[in-house]
């Protein structure tokens, strides 16, 4: 990956500053540095997305750790010359008080002293912040839920009348029948006067005429009228460049709607629809920040969520893959609440699986949370960290790992108002299929029908006719 100025001019002032402006966590009365001087620290980190994800080799044996996380903790060692042991704690609540026997909440690790750092992503919200000091914030994240991708269909039987909306249908048809209505009256009129309209001495024929005429023109086939008055043309010359504008409005945005793919509707589009719709279940990872948050709210919507989680006894599901099975399952009726990051890491994970886009992403409110460390209350160290993010920030370096980290999700991009948005490497032509014409062959079909209809109508009732 190539490096720009900027970063490459913040890699060598970290540098710089690692090795002539190394700091100590807590002051110290020797000079030189020794391994016997260097501070050890107890840190429990706990997986979450793509910040800290643990590749276990063999089991029993030590992790290895993959995101930003770890390298904003190997930075800070190395800046403030210490040493750290990592205890991997996957089950794990990120909450005040312990869920169950063998999920501890995290914060008994801090208040225990058998931890010094907890390095997580912890929302500074409620009760947190009365027991532990929480590190500056390092990333910023936002709640989105996951739903089922909405299914895809081409077979566009309405796309014969999707180009014009329903007003501009019954505008046309008013047109319409006020010029054949004028026609009919001018044609009584000229019928006294012993001339016409049209060369039908029949008045019924002759309206007959005037209608084909009117739909005709409409079909871009043209058609002829024998009378030269002045105020004839002028009617019929109206409704030539009214049929005209018409005609190559509809024929040009009808090609759009015959080779567009049409989406079904979301399970929800937003937080609040969520909250209210008793048919959809919300699920969240147990113990996690959502859980944390809706459970403790005492208002608002995050208490609406609150509500249904505790209503619903599955909604805490015991692991993220838990959570995206229910998310999955049919009929769908499941929502999957969880930060961008983490969903946009299900996302990844689940293309590489599948290489299907089978979920999408939705209903992003707008509010940033804070994610940071937590560190014990009063801790010598927290000056030193504290210090430490922000110099990282101010270099830019931890936007640079958050970007080159984040779970690159193509071709399934998804976007709160399109579910489908598929960058490709070269624009292909469209080849219309039969399913994209199942409109007009459905008109075809029914233009059909009513004729057969007429046919075996006229045979019927022809004798009875004939025989008057």
């Amino acid at each position: 990956m190539k490096l720009t100025w900027m970063q490459l001019i913040a890699f060598v002032r970290i540098v710089h500053l690692s090795s002539a402006l190394k700091e100590r966590v807590v002051p110290s009365t020797n000079d030189g540095p020794s391994q016997k001087d260097k501070l050890h620290l107890r840190i429990a980190q706990i997986e979450y997305s793509a910040s800290v994800l643990f590749l276990r080799r063999t089991p029993g044996h030590e992790s290895s750790q993959f995101g930003f996380f770890p390298l904003i903790l190997d930075w800070l060692s190395l800046r403030y010359k210490f040493d750290y042991t990592i205890f991997v704690d996957k089950n794990v609540s990120i909450m005040v008080e312990d869920r169950a026997p063998h999920q501890p909440g995290a914060f008994i690790y801090i208040l225990s002293g058998a931890r010094e750092v907890i390095t997580s992503a912890i929302e500074p919200l409620g009760s947190p912040s009365r027991l532990v000091d929480f590190v500056h914030p390092f990333s910023y994240s936002r709640l989105c839920f996951l739903i089922p991708m909405p299914e895809a269909s081409q077979n566009n039987v309405d796309a014969v009348i999707k180009p014009f909306q329903f007003w501009v249908w019954i505008a046309l048809g008013v047109a319409a029948g006020a010029v054949l209505v004028v026609l009919h009256c001018f044609n009584l009129f000229l019928t006294t006067k012993e001339r016409y309209l049209v060369k039908e001495k029949d008045t019924t024929n002759a309206n007959r005429n005037i209608v084909v005429y009117l739909l005709a023109t409409l079909l871009n086939q043209g058609g002829y009228v024998s009378c030269i008055l002045t105020s004839i043309r002028m009617i019929i010359g109206a409704w030539c460049l009214l049929s005209l504008v018409l005609v190559n409005s509809y024929n040009s945005t009808l090609i759009s709607y015959v080779t567009a793919t049409r989406l079904a509707m979301p399970l929800v589009n937003s937080m609040e629809e969520l909250a209210h719709d008793s048919n959809v279940h919300l699920v969240v990872d147990r113990g996690q920040g959502p859980d944390s948050l809706f459970s403790a709210a005492q208002s608002g919507l995050f208490q609406a969520l609150g509500d249904k989680l505790r209503a619903y006894p599955h909604s805490k599901c015991s692991s993220t893959k838990q959570c995206v099975d229910m998310v999955k399952s049919t009929p769908p009726r499941h929502v999957y609440v969880n930060s961008d990051l983490a969903l946009l890491a299900v996302l990844k994970q689940e293309y590489q699986t599948t290489r299907k886009c089978n979920l999408a992403i939705g209903g992003e409110l707008r509010k940033d949370f804070a994610l940071v460390w937590g560190l014990s209350k009063g801790s010598p160290y927290l000056e030193a960290f504290n210090r430490g993010t922000l110099t990282l920030h101010e270099f830019g370096l931890i936007l640079f790992w958050d970007k080159k980290l984040k779970p690159d999700i193509r071709p399934c991009s998804s976007q709160v108002k399109d579910y489908r948005v598929v960058k490709k490497k070269k624009i292909q032509r469209v080849r219309l299929k039969l399913s994209n014409l199942t409109g007009a062959y459905a008109v075809l079909a029914v233009g059909y029908s009513i004729s057969l209809l007429t046919f075996l109508v006229e045979k019927i009732v022809r004798p009875f006719w004939m025989a008057k």
